[in-house]
């Protein structure tokens, strides 16, 4: 009916009620809830529903009910868990949500001001050549997408959203800046290949710094600011995924089994 009226796909807040009615309901001939039709309607919703706190809390603990009663204890134990993040942010308050997303956005305006005061300080005092200046070309392009996952993650806590928006901008940013640092690559090696000096091997510095950035923000974190992170690297023994490629790989798993069901 709202689709007939709207021609826009279902609200959030009209599916989680649906889907809500459908743990409680008893159809015919079953003795409980209609725990696969509750879970049908709950895939419909979008990443980002926008629904408040308490809401998604109480929606990510049905679901993961619901895959109990059902067999499915990996996917219940991971909507528990979850339930329980968003719980914490629940009961933790604006107070909390608020110093995060400053913090989060003063990492993105850390990060755009490294893009512009790295290369200007370092091509004036140690000099320029091609390759020199196609790794720094890199080097921001990697910083700019970074200050941009800051940010939208920043405006993220501030809805509510478990999830950070707009990921998919993000899904072809990676792409593009992998091209942006091959033929960055080519750039300096071709620039070696023709001269020998600093400079030149300066440049390809500068080209790892950017290749490590990237890595940072995409595969595995290499850069911790501050003492929990390091105790949890030490504790773990192992580098942390990176939070915007666990993210990308989130979205790319939600994505697959979305075309599975609509085959």
């Amino acid at each position: 009916m709202w689709q007939a009226n709207h021609g826009d796909p279902l609200p959030a807040n009209v599916l989680l009620t649906a889907s809500t009615l459908r743990w409680v309901r008893r159809p015919a001939g079953r003795g409980g809830s209609d725990y696969p039709a509750a879970l049908a309607d709950a895939r419909r919703m979008p990443p980002n529903p926008g629904l408040p706190p308490a809401a998604r809390c109480r929606h990510l603990a049905d679901r993961g009910h619901a895959h109990s009663k059902l067999g499915e204890e990996s996917k219940a134990l991971e909507r528990r868990c979850r339930a329980g993040t968003a719980r914490l942010v629940v009961d933790a308050g604006p107070v909390v949500g608020g110093a995060m997303s400053r913090r989060l956005r003063t990492l993105g305006a850390v990060e755009l001001f490294n893009a512009v005061l790295l290369p200007a300080v370092f091509l004036r005092f140690v000099g320029s050549s091609a390759g020199g200046v196609m790794a720094w070309i890199a080097v921001d392009a990697v910083l700019v997408v970074g200050a941009g996952y800051w940010f939208a993650r920043a405006a993220g806590l501030r809805r509510g959203l478990a999830r950070t928006p707009r990921l998919g901008a993000f899904a072809v940013a990676r792409v593009v800046l992998g091209v942006v640092l091959c033929a960055a690559l080519v750039v300096v090696v071709m620039d070696l290949a023709t001269g020998s000096g600093a400079v030149r091997w300066f440049a390809v510095a500068v080209w790892l710094f950017a290749l490590a950035e990237y890595v940072n923000y995409f595969h595995a974190q290499l850069s911790y600011q501050n003492p929990a992170d390091v105790r949890r690297l030490l504790r773990r023994r192992r580098l942390v995924p990176a939070h915007l490629g666990q993210e990308l790989a989130g979205r790319a798993r939600q994505s697959g089994s979305r075309q599975r069901r609509t085959r």
